[in-house]
């Protein structure tokens, strides 16, 4: 299709929302070539948008959706008795744009066009149907089946408990395959869950695929035995925009985006969904900015959800960027194979939409195994290898997600901030117009909005949202309020928190036994170690391997050089697995560890796998296809230079040398294993399964 109404990325509203390049009160060009051949009675689906719409930033959130509807009504008022004439049919407000979809015959265009408060009449476009995924042979061959879930590193965030609980993600797609097992239990149910503008399905359905593929690598399970979806705690819901013949028009997708955001019909967004995930362009958009579904976007944004667009498939030339992933409001996201290329056709930019970088970022693209159809759909097959951005877009709704069940507090536009500021560089360094700003990275985004500082303009290390003196820098007497920073006394104790070794628990007395600097008040006991693999480098991510006497998680703290680790996890209760990403240079340590019974540890009690190292042997007992595992492996002596790891002929490259009698293997085994292990070293170590600790 080819939308005349494209204007430059300079033509825009006052809150940034893309204008349509046509005269107030006229028929759109596109119409008027449309029916320059058809009789006056003849019939044409048309959108009609008013003058003056709201721009949704300009209202609070709870405001939005009274102040939307108020503004359609005033439009429908406007155009008085000409909208009840009976030729006039299949009549939709459209209140999240200011306007009203119908089908009306020619002869009535003219009048409809010069009523008051009528800014345009254009043609209600038809929207083509995506392709499907490809169906898929047997889970785990190709080896390759489960890169993509590991590629983002979202089975990082798993092991610690994140996996999308509580969050609601929503999809305008083909439709929802209920009756999957590993999709079906996560709907969130209700006459809220499901909207088909078409009429055709009452409950979830999908004839085609596409938007089963798609759901699946949001939510998936893994009722198969291996994982598919970024987020498989999170709930579902969905707008079927495609009919069952393929089709759907610019109306129907408007009617999603207002359902989106009030499901239930009763005045509130209190139901509306956290992320919403459209893997859909207009065809035939490539380097046009339009202004079609910019006060939709806008209405979503405003209300705190977050808008997925997957890129397109118009590359591998540059100026390829569509409508509406290229809306600046958008997070557009294209498409990358296993080894971090950028797909031949996944759209580039700049964007047409003012230029600016496009995609934003990428993530897996390339034989991703999803969800296919188990019943209803044709072809019927319940797995499939999908290709495009359309699969590409849903890793980042489902790293969205993830990351909010882990961050209920933060704002969706913090976590999509996050994700961008996280994200992979790929490429020439920096962000480009073919990756954007790189590989999404579940833990850096994770690391990001774990470490965001709270502002401090005086930099006194003291946040502004309690700083008496926010404009005076440490050390200064005075600033422009009569006050000093010495003034501060958060916990009371009459040391100023300028000096106190412990200012938020009061420690009048300024213990401090170990003589670190932190008063014994706020650590108990303390205990203090360094690194036994020397240096590390800034920005390196590492695995640190504590050991003491027992470790309980309700009460323990890990500090690397001064700064709290997040990412801390009791593998046994005697040893602690830390995954960190370095913020400074760390020469030989410190390293401290904070515990509420004192458990001892010392310097040869901590290992750093920071190096990834190949060891050799097989599985203890069996161990599922598809289950993130690790794989402890006690012996004499291990060399890292001479260690090699195979489980049943398959190298694994996710090991390393925890200490000379210990090796650690984390890996996402592709067919199930079983078996001794046999660990070949230059000194002959010798172990039995006996030996082995499987963590899953």
């Amino acid at each position: 299709m080819n939308f005349r109404t494209a204007v430059t990325g300079a033509s825009v509203l006052m809150a940034g929302l893309l204008a349509m390049n046509v005269q107030a009160g006229t028929l759109d060009p596109q119409l008027e070539a449309a029916i320059a051949d058809m009789s006056p009675g003849d019939k044409v689906g048309v959108i009609i948008r008013c003058k003056d719409p709201l721009v949704p930033a300009s209202v609070a959130s709870r405001n939005l959706l009274p102040a939307l509807k108020n503004k359609a009504n005033a439009c429908r008022t406007s155009l008085g008795n000409a909208m009840k004439n009976k030729a006039i049919e299949q009549q939709e407000t459209l209140w999240i744009i200011n306007g009203i979809a119908a089908t009306v015959p020619v002869a009535l265009l003219n009048g409809l066009v010069h009523r008051a408060g009528v800014d345009v009449v254009y043609l209600n476009e038809t929207v083509e149907l995506p392709p499907p995924p490809v169906l898929a042979g047997i889970p785990g061959n190709p080896p390759y089946t489960y890169w993509n879930i590991s590629e983002i590193r979202a089975t990082d965030l798993w092991e610690f408990g994140y996996y999308g609980t509580d969050v609601v993600v929503a999809t305008m797609d083909t439709g929802v395959d209920a009756n999957h097992a590993d999709i079906g239990p996560r709907w969130r149910g209700g006459s809220n869950s499901w909207y088909d503008p078409n009429n055709e399905h009452a409950t979830p359905f999908d004839v085609n695929g596409h938007g089963t593929g798609v759901m699946g690598l949001i939510v998936g399970g893994n009722a198969g035995g291996f994982d598919m979806g970024v987020a498989p705690d999170a709930q579902w819901i969905a707008v079927k925009i495609f009919n069952d013949q393929g089709q759907s028009d610019l109306s129907r997708i408007h009617q999603g985006f207002q359902w989106l955001l009030d499901p239930n019909g009763d005045g509130s967004a209190d139901d509306a969904p956290d992320i919403v995930n459209s893997s859909w362009v207009l065809q035939g958009t490539e380097d046009e900015c339009l202004g079609e579904f910019a006060a939709d976007i806008a209405a979503l944004k405003a209300m705190g959800i977050a808008v997925v667009f997957s890129a397109g498939n118009s590359g591998s030339g540059a100026n390829t960027s569509m409508v509406p992933a290229n809306d600046p409001a958008s997070l557009s996201v294209g498409a990358m194979d296993s080894a971090r290329n950028v797909v031949t056709s996944s759209s580039r930019g700049p964007s047409a939409c003012g230029g600016g970088l496009y995609p934003k970022l990428v993530a897996p693209g390339k034989d991703v195994l999803t969800a296919g159809l188990t019943g209803g759909g044709d072809p019927s097959a319940p797995y499939a290898f999908g290709t495009g951005t359309s699969f590409a877009a849903p890793h980042v709704a489902g790293a969205m997600a993830v990351l909010k069940s882990a961050f209920p507090g933060k704002t969706m536009a913090e976590i999509e901030s996050a994700i961008r500021d996280g994200a992979v560089d790929l490429g020439a360094a920096g962000p480009d117009n073919d990756s954007g700003a790189g590989l999404i990275d579940v833990v850096e985004a994770y690391m990001q909005l774990a470490g965001s500082i709270p502002s401090d303009a005086d930099q006194d290390g003291v946040p502004d949202s309690s700083d008496l003196c926010p404009d005076t820098p440490a050390g200064e007497p005075v600033d422009a309020d009569g006050c000093s920073a010495s003034q501060l006394d958060s916990d009371g104790d009459s040391v100023s928190d300028a000096v106190d070794n412990c200012p938020l628990i009061a420690n009048p007395g300024q213990e401090d036994k170990d003589g670190n600097g932190a008063g014994d008040a706020c650590e108990p006991p303390q205990l203090t170690s360094y690194w036994s693999n020397g240096d590390e480098v800034v920005g390196a991510t590492i695995s640190l391997f504590v050991f003491g006497d027992y470790f309980d998680m309700g009460a323990t703290q890990v500090y690397v050089n001064g700064i709290q680790q997040f990412l801390v996890q009791a593998v046994t209760p005697e040893m602690l697995l830390v995954r960190l990403t370095v913020t400074q240079a760390m020469i030989g340590g410190p390293v401290t560890v904070t515990t509420s019974n004192g458990s001892a540890v010392s310097s040869t009690s901590f290992g750093d796998t920071a190096t990834g190292l190949q060891i050799t042997g097989v599985w203890p007992g069996t161990v599922t296809a598809g289950v993130s595992t690790s794989v402890f492996v006690f012996g004499s002596e291990f060399e890292p230079a001479a260690t090699e790891v195979y489980f049943n002929g398959i190298r694994q490259f996710f090991a390393a040398v925890v200490s000379p009698n210990m090796l650690i293997v984390r890996t996402t085994p592709t067919m199930a294993m079983s078996g001794p292990v046999t660990v070949t070293t230059p000194a002959d170590s010798a172990i039995s399964s006996s030996d082995l600790l499987v963590v899953p």
